[in-house]
């Protein structure tokens, strides 16, 4: 997955940015963890070195349903899996039924065409005194007949 974000900083920061009363009440936030681009490196932020981390979703599992167990990210093409990618609510309000697509794509350009694998859908409960409550799991089942024509080699999953 690639991210490409924009700031815009304001003179002031908001008084009331993460309290109940903010922007955070009125509309739902489902998120990823998002990759590690930058990390931190004495007083300032540089970019990450370590390929892995900076381009992959952290927490990103591999179920392999044959072996009844979680596998690496060296995926084989025809066998089914079960992807697991975790996700949050970063807002007070519960964010109802959504879905999330699993796509591939060849090469790292993220412009290049995506094919869907597989879709969910999850609901998630918004932020409350309970740190657990608004986290979850998107899980696609990925049949090996979504993959078995896909050749050998390395791939972008973009998830949105």
């Amino acid at each position: 997955m690639t991210l490409a974000t924009a700031v815009t900083l304001a003179a002031t920061a908001p008084q009331n940015f993460l309290w109940r009363d903010s922007l955070y009440t009125g509309k739902a936030d489902p998120a990823l963890l998002l990759p590690f681009k930058f990390i931190e490196q004495g007083n300032d932020f540089v970019a990450n070195t370590d390929n892995k981390a900076a381009m992959q979703l952290r927490g990103m599992r591999y179920y392999l349903p044959e072996l009844l167990s979680f596998t690496d990210n060296r995926l084989i093409c025809g066998l089914d899996y079960q992807i697991h990618v975790p996700v949050y609510n970063a807002s007070f309000k519960t964010t109802g039924n959504f879905t999330a697509r699993l796509s591939y794509s060849t090469g790292n350009d993220p412009a290049s065409s995506k094919t869907a694998l597989a879709t969910t859908t999850i609901s998630l409960n918004g932020w409350s005194n309970d740190r657990n409550n608004n986290k979850g799991w998107l899980v696609f089942n990925v049949p090996g007949s979504a993959t078995r024509s896909i050749a050998s080699g390395n791939y972008l999953l973009p998830v949105g």
